[in-house]
């Protein structure tokens, strides 16, 4: 109580210095009389919420010599498998302002609060119908996915794929009507084994790090110096970091981003399912089998104060000049959001939403001690 009683001082107080009273009348666009003297239309803004998701994906392809990595590398614990996983790593919610057409009000006597008018428009807390919109939203989701990956080994051995074999074999020959064997050899080209292939890619990765160990301790009869040697060693290191994986495999990483717009519009608790999620299989705008909705999680906070009071009961405690001079206004309300997945909050953050709230009478007067000082 003692609030409203401070607060309703302050408000006298800064009628009492504004020495010129501002007679205007307002109506919703509805119930406004057909002749209206320098009327001005506008309507309240409303937010738009822009909900950004980045998506990581991490891939990993098993190499092609994996299983002889322990044999001829001696390196243990070499994962034999293909593997992808996703990850929801940064989240981003804004506000984006908006005009709200449903709300539209009409100002009569305008040129007595233009100024007024033209600083809250400025600011964003009303449209004129007659500016230009600053905001179009087009869908209510940016749909991406990511790119289909088709990672390849080429290079798998500096030696030939093919090799000769030498098979031995018997012709029977009749001699003096004895059937007797002869032996001949039949040769034939054939592709290696992929054990073989694996022998030889480590035979060289083996002589890659020999090579780099001699040139880094100077056992060649020639030296080479400065630049030379920093060059021949990154080149050898990276005819090594080409051929290791072969064994050890690779991963790489790529993201891409989702983008949703959503307008709120209840008081109620809202839970909304944006899109759905496996971390094994990525995410899908519909509802399938084995992946869990990430929602949106919208709570307004029930925070009243003395100003709210004090506008809820302005009808009975302030009259100018014998009529009612006010403009419709509602002020932002203070709301709670949240991302979640698998009952995990994700995200979480308060922003101000305008539409949230009721539309009241506010005091011209008071939106003019907004503005002057």
């Amino acid at each position: 109580m003692k609030q409203l009683i401070i607060i309703l001082i302050i408000f006298n107080l800064a009628f009492s210095s504004l020495a010129k009273k501002i007679n205007i009348s307002t109506y919703p666009i509805g119930s406004a009389p057909l002749q209206v003297k320098d009327p001005v239309v506008y309507c309240l803004p409303l937010n738009v919420l822009k909900i950004t998701f980045e998506i990581s994906r991490n891939v990993f392809i098993k190499g092609p010599y994996c299983a002889y990595a322990e044999k001829y590398l001696g390196i243990k614990d070499i994962i034999q498998n293909d593997s992808v996983s996703f990850n929801i790593e940064n989240i981003n919610l804004v506000t984006i302002y908006f005009p709200d057409t449903s709300k539209v009000f009409l100002i009569e006597n305008a040129s007595n609060f233009h100024d007024i008018l033209l600083k809250l428009a400025d600011n964003e807390k009303i449209y004129r119908l007659s500016s230009e919109f600053k905001c179009y939203i087009n869908s209510t989701k940016i749909q991406n996915n990511f790119n289909e990956y088709k990672y390849r080994f080429n290079n798998l051995s500096i030696y030939e794929f093919m090799h000769e074999k030498n098979d031995t074999l018997f012709r029977n020959i009749l001699r003096d009507s004895v059937l007797i064997k002869v032996p001949y050899t039949k040769k034939t080209v054939t592709s290696k084994p992929l054990e073989m292939k694996a022998e030889e890619a480590a035979r060289e990765i083996l002589k890659a790090r020999k090579r780099k160990q001699k040139l880094i301790t100077g056992q060649y009869p020639v030296y080479p110096q400065g630049d030379a040697l920093k060059h021949a060693v990154d080149e050898i290191e990276k005819f090594e970091n080409e051929y290791l994986p072969l064994f050890t495999g690779k991963s790489y990483n790529d993201n891409i981003q989702l983008s949703f717009y959503y307008i709120p519009d209840t008081n109620q608790i809202q839970i909304l399912p944006l899109f759905y999620f496996n971390t094994s299989k990525g995410f899908s705008y519909k509802e399938i089998n084995d992946f869990s909705p990430v929602n949106m999680v919208i709570e307004k906070l029930e925070i009243k104060s003395a100003l709210d009071s004090y506008f809820e009961t302005y009808d009975k405690v302030i009259e100018l000049n014998g009529k009612k001079s006010y403009i419709f206004y509602r002020f932002p309300s203070n709301t709670a959001f949240s991302i979640v997945f698998k009952n995990n909050k994700l995200y979480s953050t308060n922003l101000q939403i305008y539409q949230l709230n009721e539309v009241i009478k506010v005091p011209v007067e008071i939106i003019k001690s907004w503005y002057i000082k």
